[in-house]
């Protein structure tokens, strides 16, 4: 089938399905197609409300991957066990049949009134940091800009494979998260190319990591220890970071000719 991971056959009315996707993926092509099949009418009325013709396809598409991952992982029995395993995200996805990836991205869509589970952040990046996925439960605005910073855990997921890595970090403003990252592996990729690479980062408000298993080794107090970030070099303000690829924000480029300081800017120059 080459890159088609998924064909319809109108005429024969069958699915083709690349035989190179795991179960999980199976189904989850499968179910895309149900919705396209069985779920029209009620996503061209969502459509149909987007004040922007250009995002059609897309939405279209968004809403086929959440009927898709709301058959795959049902809301109640999903929120269910997720808080009784406390968020091992491992677990989960074992109990239902799912990815790694699937059972993140699916926390994030835990916001029924009445019902509601964390509010969830959820970013995939390539480890050139370019970012192929961003969702959100609820305020934070990771990857609005474009990039990452260097000091979020989520890039040092590359150099440990398939490990979960958490950090407890504070943004400019004051807020502090705590973010579980791992790289994710994609289908298979034919001998002699590139097998492309992604890590994918879960995260929410610190005040929320007590519910999480993975939390159980950080401090989470007022006075713990915590990582400085921010959402992306060109707009940030912290002036004493060594990772800094452009100035702070609303600083100029300057050295002194008599001193040298760690990293590339120096903010008392």
């Amino acid at each position: 089938m080459g890159n088609n991971l998924r064909r319809y056959d109108p005429h024969r009315v069958r699915v083709l399905l690349n035989e190179s996707l795991r179960r999980p993926q199976r189904m989850f092509q499968l179910l895309l197609q149900v919705a396209s099949l069985t779920q029209s009418e009620v996503i061209e009325k969502l459509v149909a409300k987007a004040d922007n013709p250009a995002i059609a396809d897309p939405l279209r598409n968004q809403l086929s991957g959440y009927f898709a991952a709301a058959v795959m992982m049902p809301y109640g029995p999903f929120l269910d066990a997720a808080r009784k395993l406390r968020y091992d995200l491992d677990l989960i996805g074992r109990r239902f049949g799912v990815s790694f990836e699937q059972v993140c991205h699916r926390l994030t869509s835990m916001s029924r009134p009445g019902d509601k589970g964390i509010s969830f952040f959820f970013l995939r990046i390539d480890p050139a940091g370019n970012i192929s996925k961003r969702l959100s439960a609820g305020r934070m605005q990771f990857g609005k800009y474009g990039g990452t910073c260097a000091r979020w855990v989520v890039h040092q997921a590359f150099r440990s494979p398939n490990k979960i890595l958490t950090q407890v970090a504070e943004l400019e403003e004051g807020q502090r998260i705590f973010t579980m990252a791992r790289t994710v592996s994609v289908t298979w990729t034919p001998p002699g190319t590139i097998a492309p690479e992604f890590a994918v980062c879960l995260g929410c408000d610190v005040k929320n990591a007590k519910d999480i298993i993975y939390a159980d080794q950080h401090d989470l107090g007022l006075k713990a220890s915590v990582t400085p970030i921010g959402v992306g070099c060109h707009v940030c303000e912290r002036p004493d970071c060594a990772q800094r690829s452009q100035p702070p924000l609303g600083h100029s480029i300057r050295f002194d000719p008599y001193r040298r300081v760690l990293g590339l800017y120096d903010p008392d120059a």
